[in-house]
């Protein structure tokens, strides 16, 4: 098991979207779902504008729900990574937005040696930007990209206005990233 000061070193991919879209980031064994909730959205490009759920070992992790008909749910503030002794190569799921359903996968790839866990969360790698919020999942990201790219496609300004000024599908800033993560610490 992780305890204290121990640090995981995660890929955090969307499933379903090709070429990739990823993120490579380390986080403290100590960090709540909660905590890592945020970490994704700092990493990815998210702005936490919707409700979201961890699926770990067949168990679903978020915001209970008073729906006394709804999923089981355990409260993710009450859960830390290192409490589920995951070894190399585990993986779980992270759904961010149930309407467009944003399914990430997320690997254990190893656990770092730190002295400090000063510099976590922190992202150290990844490519491509992520989907802009509300673009409609996937196939409302493929046809985004379709626009993106190609000048004569049908009604392509409304298209791209999902998007926002300056979106290029390709770019991503580490830098960025991390500042936005630096706000977590």
């Amino acid at each position: 098991m992780l305890r204290g000061k121990s640090v995981l070193q995660l890929r955090v991919q969307l499933t379903g979207i090709y070429p990739p879209i990823w993120r490579r980031v380390l986080v403290g064994g100590h960090t709540s779902l909660l905590g890592l909730h945020h970490a994704f959205q700092n990493a990815m490009g998210w702005q936490d504008l919707h409700q979201h759920q961890f699926i770990i070992f067949d168990a679903y992790y978020g915001t209970p729900s008073d729906d006394p008909e709804g999923t089981d749910v355990i409260d993710e503030r009450e859960v830390n990574l290192g409490d589920f002794g995951f070894r190399h190569g585990d993986s779980f799921i992270y759904e961010y937005d149930f309407g467009d359903s944003w399914e990430h996968e997320v690997t254990v790839e190893k656990w770092p040696r730190f002295r400090k866990l000063s510099g976590c969360p922190r992202c150290l790698r990844g490519e491509r930007a992520c989907p802009p919020e509300g673009c409609g999942g996937i196939r409302g990201y493929d046809e985004l990209i379709e626009a993106y790219e190609n000048i004569d496609f049908p009604d392509r300004d409304e298209v791209l206005a999902v998007a926002g000024p300056g979106f290029d599908p390709e770019t991503f800033d580490v830098r960025e990233a991390n500042r936005r993560l630096l706000a977590l610490r």
